[in-house]
């Protein structure tokens, strides 16, 4: 089933029901992109948006309601973009070399860069 209605400002939005029954509602943002907004396996809800550049944006809110931005990197590797418990943001990507990386803003503003070793022990870069 699609039901395809207008919002209140004119813009089309498709909620649509997926092939395991939940449903998905797939909208138009201001610029004209396309936002889809899905129910996730646990009832919690997912935008899966396009950025200006044609990559794909999830954003997820977390088992604490705090909001998860999982985003494509140029080179196709994985960045996840979350806010932690004070508000701050953290980056936390995908090494060259497949291990972790939290970039994160410490509470001066500076950036730090937490790596794992080689060996499994977390590394402070800053």
């Amino acid at each position: 089933m699609t039901d395809v209605r207008q919002t209140h400002d004119g813009r089309m939005t498709d909620v649509r029901q997926t092939h395991d029954g939940r449903m998905t509602d797939v909208q138009q943002t201001h610029d004209g992109r396309m936002t889809d907004v899905q129910q996730t396996h646990d009832g919690r809800m997912t935008d899966v948006r396009q950025t200006h550049d044609g990559r794909m944006t999830d954003v997820q809110q977390t088992h604490d309601g705090r909001m998860t931005d999982v985003r494509q990197t140029h080179d196709g590797r994985m960045t996840d973009v979350q806010q932690t418990h004070d508000g701050r943001m953290t980056d936390v990507r995908q090494t060259h070399d497949g291990r972790m990386t939290n970039v994160r803003q410490t509470h001066d503003g500076r950036m730090t860069d937490v790596r794992q070793t080689h060996d499994g022990g977390m590394t402070d870069v800053q």
